[in-house]
């Protein structure tokens, strides 16, 4: 006699492993400052997790500064960022 459909052991799971998609897009532009020199601002930023740019200040007269940070703590094989 075979057993109830119900009482037969299942299949295992496929694993799933758990992945980063992270994206982080900036563009930066010339702006006119009142008659002196141009200076370079942030015109766009998108970050999704787990990418972050932060923005240390720069000396007067540098050029404008962006940290790429993983807030995950490191990339595994699968996980996508752009």
């Amino acid at each position: 006699m075979t057993p109830p459909e119900s009482l037969l052991p299942s299949p295992p799971a496929a694993i799933r492993h758990q992945r980063a998609e992270g994206t982080a897009e900036l563009a930066f532009a010339l702006a006119a400052s009142g008659g002196a020199a141009p200076r370079t601002v942030l015109r766009h930023l998108h970050q999704a997790a787990p990418l972050r740019v932060l923005f240390p200040r720069p000396e007067p007269g540098e050029p404008p500064l962006a940290a790429l940070v993983n807030t995950a703590g490191g990339l595994a094989g699968g996980d996508a960022v752009s």
